[in-house]
Protein backbone atom coordinates (compact mmCIF):
# COMPACT_ATOMS: atom_id res chain seq x y z
CA UNK A 1 0.00 0.00 0.00
CA UNK A 2 1.49 3.36 -0.98
CA UNK A 3 1.80 6.25 1.46
CA UNK A 4 -0.73 8.19 -0.61
CA UNK A 5 -3.38 5.49 -0.28
CA UNK A 6 -2.67 5.15 3.45
CA UNK A 7 -3.26 8.89 3.87
CA UNK A 8 -6.47 8.67 1.84
CA UNK A 9 -7.67 5.87 4.11
CA UNK A 10 -6.70 7.49 7.40
CA UNK A 11 -7.87 11.02 6.72
CA UNK A 12 -11.64 10.33 6.35
CA UNK A 13 -11.63 8.10 9.43
CA UNK A 14 -9.80 10.78 11.41
CA UNK A 15 -12.32 13.40 10.30
CA UNK A 16 -15.21 11.14 11.36
CA UNK A 17 -13.71 10.45 14.80
CA UNK A 18 -12.90 14.12 15.27
CA UNK A 19 -16.48 15.19 14.56
CA UNK A 20 -17.82 12.50 16.91
CA UNK A 21 -15.46 13.68 19.66
CA UNK A 22 -16.59 17.28 19.20
CA UNK A 23 -20.22 16.14 19.41
CA UNK A 24 -19.54 14.39 22.74
CA UNK A 25 -18.12 17.57 24.26
CA UNK A 26 -20.20 20.28 22.58
CA UNK A 27 -22.21 21.02 25.73
CA UNK A 28 -19.19 21.10 28.02
CA UNK A 29 -18.35 24.55 29.28
CA UNK A 30 -14.79 25.85 29.27
CA UNK A 31 -14.42 25.80 33.09
CA UNK A 32 -15.54 22.16 33.21
CA UNK A 33 -13.04 21.17 30.55
CA UNK A 34 -10.12 22.82 32.36
CA UNK A 35 -10.56 21.51 35.91
CA UNK A 36 -9.86 18.15 37.46
CA UNK A 37 -13.23 16.74 38.43
CA UNK A 38 -11.52 13.69 39.93
CA UNK A 39 -8.37 14.38 41.95
CA UNK A 40 -6.44 11.46 40.44
CA UNK A 41 -7.22 12.46 36.82
CA UNK A 42 -6.20 15.36 34.61
CA UNK A 43 -8.68 17.76 33.04
CA UNK A 44 -10.38 16.46 29.88
CA UNK A 45 -8.67 19.09 27.71
CA UNK A 46 -5.29 17.68 28.70
CA UNK A 47 -6.25 14.26 27.32
CA UNK A 48 -7.87 15.64 24.17
CA UNK A 49 -4.89 17.88 23.49
CA UNK A 50 -2.41 15.05 23.81
CA UNK A 51 -4.51 12.72 21.65
CA UNK A 52 -4.73 15.41 18.96
CA UNK A 53 -0.98 16.04 19.12
CA UNK A 54 -0.06 12.36 18.80
CA UNK A 55 -2.56 11.89 15.96
CA UNK A 56 -1.15 14.90 14.10
CA UNK A 57 2.36 13.45 14.40
CA UNK A 58 1.10 10.15 13.01
CA UNK A 59 -0.61 11.83 10.09
CA UNK A 60 2.49 13.91 9.33
CA UNK A 61 4.69 10.80 9.40
CA UNK A 62 2.46 8.96 6.95
CA UNK A 63 1.88 11.91 4.64
CA UNK A 64 5.51 12.53 3.70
Amino acid sequence: MSKFSVKEGISPAYDEYRSKTFALFQDMTKPHSLVNLILTRSAICWYLGHIAYIKSLSLQEHST
